[in-house]
């Protein structure tokens, strides 16, 4: 049975200062829209199938974005931490989500749009806000991750004691090493995307990872293996199992929701 594009993917429209050259050849489910037009289209025209993302915060930030009629996560694109800390920082009732710079290309968005639907459907009921980041396929852009782990935490997330800290880090690390050992097989060719997530109600934080391996079952696998007998390889799927509170996986996508 053939799959119906439009149907898997919402509509992505960049917002800009001016209609930009290099948008020209979007694709067929992707559009751009001007900010001085932003507020006035999307409520005349408001449909829940469409993403929108400003590639400058400063418009991302004058904009009473609580005026419009928006479905799905409002994104920004973050070149540095502080943008981060200030495009998260603000007040709203919106989801919204920072998204690294280095995430251009048709299927890379695709991606973050889809795990940010995912994120929405099964974690984050109500209000979510989150950080999206390209990760190479290399042990040391771990450590920058890690080091945007303790950044979000300590800006977002305060009321954590060491202990959670240090078990945070460990799935973190476990999850991103999967997907650049055994997932993309150290092919720094591979992309990986990154998420983590806030629950801004529950005040849970989550993690979501997506490289370009073959995947795995998850749930089964763990099923599979005997403690008693594991290789060193597989205790990172233990540990994963042992720290969160819920665990959504498919194929070469997993999320999961930290215990607190």
């Amino acid at each position: 049975m053939e799959v119906d594009k439009k149907k898997m993917y919402p509509k992505i429209t960049f917002v800009n200062t001016d209609l930009k050259a290099n948008h020209k050849k979007l694709d067929q489910n992707m559009d751009q829209l001007t900010v001085s037009d932003f507020v006035s289209e999307v409520n005349n025209c408001a449909k829940d199938d469409t993403v929108y993302i400003f590639e400058n915060l400063n418009h991302f930030l004058n904009i009473n974005i609580d005026r419009i009629i928006a479905f799905n996560t409002i994104f920004f694109y973050f070149n540095s931490y502080q943008d981060v800390i200030d495009g998260l920082s603000r007040s709203t009732n919106k989801d919204i989500s920072a998204i690294c710079d280095k995430i251009k290309t048709e299927h890379l968005l695709k991606d973050v749009v889809h795990m940010s639907t995912l994120i929405k459907q099964e974690f984050c009921h109500n209000q979510c806000k989150s950080v999206f980041c390209h990760v190479e396929s290399c042990h040391e852009d771990i450590d920058n991750v890690s080091d945007l782990l303790g950044k979000f935490i300590n800006n977002h997330y305060r009321d954590i004691t060491k202990l959670e800290f240090f078990e945070f880090n460990l799935v973190l690390r476990e999850l991103l090493t999967n997907a650049v050992k055994h997932g993309n097989k150290l092919d720094k060719t591979k992309d990986i995307i990154f998420a983590v997530f806030l629950n801004i109600d529950e005040g849970r934080i989550g993690f979501a990872v997506k490289d370009e391996g073959e995947g795995f079952d998850f749930k089964g696998h763990l099923h599979s293996i005997e403690k008693d007998e594991l290789r060193i390889n597989e205790r990172g799927l233990f540990l994963i199992n042992e720290f969160c509170n819920k665990i959504y996986s498919n194929n070469n996508l997993i999320i999961v929701e930290l215990k607190k």
